[in-house]
């Protein structure tokens, strides 16, 4: 039998989060900031838009970000 009222607490943690956490410190308001592995992955289907490699926190070494400009269907380059 369960107890009740009992609560768990799930926290991520780990260098990809680490990473995501510093990526949305680069965003400004209503952008899509992306790592270059995850822009890889997104290229067929979307443009995106390199911003340069970026020397992020607690972050060993440099990281390429991207921006998210859109759906490739929808975006003219």
């Amino acid at each position: 039998m369960g107890r009740s009222g009992e609560r768990w607490t799930y926290t991520a943690s780990g260098p990809v989060t680490n990473v995501a956490a510093r990526l949305c410190t680069l965003a400004q308001e209503g952008a899509i900031v992306l790592s270059e592995v995850t822009a890889s992955l997104l290229t067929d289907t979307y443009v995106v838009q390199p911003l340069g490699a970026y020397h992020l926190k607690n972050i060993p070494s440099p990281i390429e970000v991207y921006r998210l400009l859109g759906e490739r269907r929808t975006v003219t380059t």
